[in-house]
């Protein structure tokens, strides 16, 4: 009687941490499905406890978001700081924006750029791969090297 029991409790707490990380989930999409309705602001509020936990998909969002200014007021500076959040979680795609990010800066941050572009081109971000080759052509804070 008490084995029956305690696998019933230890069922019935599975079964809630399951439909808890599948509300989760679906949470996360929720943002998504904003994102795509153009409901930028809800997207915004959907992915922030996903950032507060190091989500990196939902720390590169809503670096987009305040990239773009889309439900938030246009700041490049908090950008960056979800950007390198993620990219220091590996997000390829966040380390090219930054490295983006950089490069635009007044003066540009060059030498930072140039650091996230090759970690991301490493990783195949295409992106990156162009910016570094572009660089690398023109001889752009970088030696000249066609190869």
């Amino acid at each position: 009687m008490i084995r029956h029991r305690h696998f019933r409790v230890s069922t019935l707490f599975l079964a809630v941490a399951l439909l808890a990380s599948g509300a989760a989930k679906a949470d996360f999409d929720a943002g998504v499905d904003a994102y795509r309705n153009g409901d930028y602001a809800a997207a915004h509020n959907e992915w922030l406890p996903y950032a507060a936990q190091n989500d990196v998909r939902a720390l590169f969002n809503l670096g987009q978001l305040y990239r773009l200014g889309l439900g938030v007021e246009k700041n490049l500076g908090i950008a960056k700081t979800y950007y390198e959040r993620a990219a220091r979680l590996g997000h390829v795609q966040a380390k090219g924006s930054l490295g983006t990010l950089y490069s635009v800066e007044n003066p540009p941050q060059m030498e930072e750029a140039l650091y996230y572009w090759r970690s991301a081109a490493r990783d195949g971000e295409v992106r990156s791969q162009y910016q570094l080759g572009v660089h690398y052509f023109n001889g752009q804070h970088v030696e000249r090297d066609y190869v």
